[in-house]
């Protein structure tokens, strides 16, 4: 997400275009007009959250310091009234997506996702910055652990495991490619459910289980060719690849979690003890 273009780069307000070498007229989605018929010029509940959403995928495309219309325009472009372009750049606004400048504009900041290593999850990070998250199973599979996976969750030689592989997207632009390994035994049944939204709590209300992250371990990464065809990146691109081994009440692991972000779109946040001595 990272680019240099200021923002006397960008296209009049009036026209709604970007800069020549950007991502051409601001025009929302296709799929806007079934979300926008639906109470034109009406605010409705859960109306801004969409406009967020679309916009946010508007912007994906767009460079740092380009300059978004002004809310008459956007309201007339999404067909909503003033009050919903208003709140749905509240909620860009308040998840670092966009930035206003007093008698200037708004414009489409750094738009990088910044993950806290605290235990934060996927979706949170993606709400967090006012995106939608979402997930695309690839495989889910029960299996012979590697040994790397057997090592990481203290199982036997008998033992097998749930290998869980998703892509992770928000506002359906590809952010990660996630690979979960859990016990078998223990979650016996859990590869019926639906794998497309958050794992934990999946454990937590199918399972009683509340998933605690013990360690985290975070390396640069280049993508292999199919990591980059799934994140739509060049093969060999910089990516970040960490590995979190996640563990139970009686502290036994019981997930270990290998994830490759794109580094383009991803910045990761660790908040440091404070100590008298170093």
């Amino acid at each position: 997400m990272p680019h240099a273009s200021g923002p006397e780069d960008a296209g009049g307000p009036e026209d709604g275009s970007g800069p020549e070498d950007g991502g051409g007229p601001w025009t929302p989605p296709h799929d806007w007009a079934s979300v926008a018929s639906a109470g034109s010029g009406k605010h409705q509940p859960g109306k801004y959250q969409q406009v967020a959403s679309q916009l946010s995928r508007m912007i994906d495309r767009r460079r740092p310091g380009e300059q978004l219309p002004p809310e008459q325009q956007l309201a007339r472009l999404f067909r909503v009234s003033h009050m919903t372009i208003r709140r749905a750049m509240e909620v860009l606004s308040q998840g670092g997506r966009i930035r206003a400048e007093r008698g200037r504009g708004t414009f489409v900041a750094d738009s990088r996702v910044t993950a806290q290593m605290s235990g934060q999850s996927f979706t949170q990070a993606m709400r967090a910055q006012g995106r939608v998250p979402s997930s695309r199973v690839m495989t889910a599979e029960r299996a012979t652990p590697s040994t790397s996976e057997a090592d990481a969750l203290a199982l036997g030689p008998d033992d097998r495991v749930l290998r869980i592989r998703r892509l992770r997207l928000g506002d359906d632009v590809p952010m990660c490619v996630e690979t979960t390994t859990l016990p078998a035994e223990r979650f016996d049944g859990l590869l019926d459910q639906d794998l497309t939204g958050s794992l934990y709590a999946l454990l937590q209300q199918g399972f009683a289980t509340t998933v605690h992250p013990r360690s985290s371990l975070v390396r640069a990464h280049s993508l292999d060719e199919s990591q980059a065809a799934l994140l739509d990146q060049p093969s060999g691109a910089a990516a970040i690849r960490s590995q979190v081994i996640g563990v139970d009440d009686d502290g036994v692991p019981i997930e270990s979690t290998v994830t490759i972000c794109r580094g383009d779109l991803y910045q990761l946040l660790f908040t440091l003890t404070d100590h008298k001595e170093t």
